[in-house]
């Protein structure tokens, strides 16, 4: 039998095991089927700010907006909760733990990104073994900003408000208006 053969079995199984829970979980940061609504209204506001933004400097390239949108929650924020479940949970990860999760945070990398990936035989394993859910999590990841787009924009008073309630209320610390 050939090595990297017995290794992409290995591969596929694992992939197979883990499946429902990677669709599961880009599902549950992309979707607005779980919630009723779309983004928070931190997130709402976020967006509503680099829209601004982008007119403000006569910036409309879709793809710029969407980069500078997946850079901000997907990218900053996400990709380290996949890749450091520690932060969130009392757990201790182990290195075949942190590979796992590092190639979910690639394939949700590659989800966000506007650019299309040519995949050949030469690709490492772990883009060949998502390549094909890719474009239906790329699906999801384009879905957002119109379903974000027909909720009504947050105004500065009302973030305002939000923040000073939140922070009377005691809860303080990163990420907490998540």
């Amino acid at each position: 039998m050939y090595p990297g053969l017995s290794i992409t079995i290995y591969l596929r199984w694992g992939k197979g095991t883990l499946q429902k829970f990677v669709d599961d979980l880009f599902e549950t940061i992309f979707s607005t089927a779980h919630r009723g609504s779309a983004l928070p209204l931190a997130i709402k506001y976020m967006f509503d700010f680099l829209d601004e933004q982008a007119d403000k400097h006569n910036i409309h390239d879709p793809h710029v907006r969407h980069t500078w949108k997946s850079n901000c929650l997907p990218l900053r924020f996400w990709v380290n909760m996949i890749k450091n479940p520690q932060f969130v949970f009392d757990i201790h990860k182990n290195s075949i733990t942190d590979a796992c999760l590092s190639v979910v945070a690639q394939t949700f990398m590659d989800s966000c990104s506007t650019s299309e990936h040519r995949l050949g035989k030469d690709s490492p394993s772990n883009k060949l073994l998502y390549a094909k859910d890719i474009p239906s999590y790329k699906n999801w990841v384009e879905s957002c900003p119109a379903i974000t787009a027909k909720v009504q924009s947050v105004s500065n008073g009302l973030a305002l408000n939000l923040s000073l309630k939140r922070d009377q209320s005691g809860l303080t610390g990163s990420g907490g208006c998540l």
